[in-house]
């Protein structure tokens, strides 16, 4: 996959393959991929552009929490909660299933 975005229903072995392909060296961040990917799935079913998304989404404080965090308030979404619109982003894009 040599683009820069993936098609959305890229596997996590697609998504492997794009950051394998890399050659190791400091000036590369090997979880962009990941996050540009989060941001792409999550505009398509929540309506929020990616320019919005993709810099909400954070390193966590730790390892134990996980790699990347995003606070669903920062994607600026009305008139909802962001507990309920965090569950129906992660069963929409199968974030479960990973």
């Amino acid at each position: 996959m040599a683009s820069d975005t993936l098609p959305p229903d890229a596997t996590a072995a697609d998504l492997a393959s794009q950051v394998g392909s890399l050659a190791l060296n400091d000036d590369i961040n090997l979880i962009e991929p990941y996050r540009r990917h989060i941001a792409q799935l999550l505009s398509q079913v929540s309506g929020v552009d990616q320019s919005i998304i993709s810099p909400a989404i954070q390193w966590t404080s730790g390892l134990d929490k996980g790699d990347l965090i995003i606070a669903v308030p920062a994607m600026r979404i009305k008139g909802g909660k962001p507990t309920e619109l965090a569950e129906r982003f992660a069963n929409e894009v199968g974030l479960w299933d990973i």
